[in-house]
């Protein structure tokens, strides 16, 4: 129940007339519209045992809303934002909304350049620095010195611009709950195989795991990921040698843009 009370905060609200497929998740989402849109956090865990669901079954109706964002967190109250609540999607500045699309549209990463574009087109630097560091409280995004970038958490990734707008619009919901309260980071592989392919195309095209753990570990990347560093070496970016992590030398020769498209390929086919 817990895990669903956490979903459902970090839940965005997509465009009218979305709705959830299971008979489960609908009747969570109708007592939701039947005690008047909105739930406090505490009185949560009662009103959902009320559906008569097991554990599991609970968790599989609070993921489905969440995975299709029909829920916000505002304030202290779970906001259904569907159906008849339609209307009470909260609204986000328009500065939020552009800096997370800027990373989900950028492979759900900025390195430093792509925040220096995401800067000129959003108008301020600290703005979005501001933004950053906001949205990697809530965590959403981490910010990495190590990897000398952004990485979006991978739920984003997927969001379409009304779930962006509401995830933006929540973040300050987000960041005034305790952090044992808060989903834990899960980023996007894809924007921390961009990054950390980078760091090692910098360094010479290979990187030994002492070089690289501390600048996977500062994605919340384990070292020996299989979401991360097994496809680029089945995928042909990575050398299959044993020793230090190495670039094909094509792509070692190759524009950053080749690079990027090279990985982009290898992910689109898992």
């Amino acid at each position: 129940m817990r895990q669903i009370l956490l979903g459902a905060a970090l839940a965005a609200g997509l465009a009218p007339g979305v709705q959830a497929q299971s008979e489960n998740a609908l009747a969570m989402a109708a007592i939701l519209e039947q005690v008047g849109c909105s739930l406090s956090i505490s009185d949560g865990p009662e009103v959902f045992e009320s559906l008569g669901l097991g554990t599991a079954g609970l968790e599989a109706a609070g993921n489905e809303l969440l995975d299709l964002g029909l829920l916000q967190l505002q304030g202290e109250a779970l906001v259904v934002t569907t159906g008849a609540c339609a209307g009470q999607v909260a609204e986000a500045p328009e500065t939020m909304v552009a800096t997370l699309m800027a990373l989900r549209d950028n492979d759900c990463m900025l390195s430093e350049a792509d925040m220096m574009a995401t800067i000129a087109d959003v108008g301020s630097r600290d703005v979005v620095m501001g933004h950053l560091r906001d949205l990697e409280v809530a965590q959403l995004v981490v910010l990495s010195s190590e990897a000398r970038g952004a990485l979006l958490t991978a739920r984003l990734c997927q969001a379409g611009d009304a779930g962006i707008a509401s995830f933006a619009a929540q973040v300050p919901d987000m960041m005034a709950l305790p952090e044992r309260d808060r989903l834990p980071f899960e980023g996007s592989p894809l924007g921390a195989a961009i990054l950390i392919v980078e760091r090692i195309a910098e360094a010479g095209c290979a990187m030994d795991t002492e070089t690289r753990l501390p600048i996977a570990e500062s994605l919340d990347v384990p070292v020996f990921s299989l979401d991360v560093f097994a496809p680029l070496i089945e995928g042909g970016v990575f050398l299959e040698t044993p020793g230090p992590l190495t670039l094909v030398p094509e792509l070692c020769e190759a524009e950053q843009a080749a690079r990027r498209a090279a990985i982009r390929e290898v992910f689109a086919a898992l």
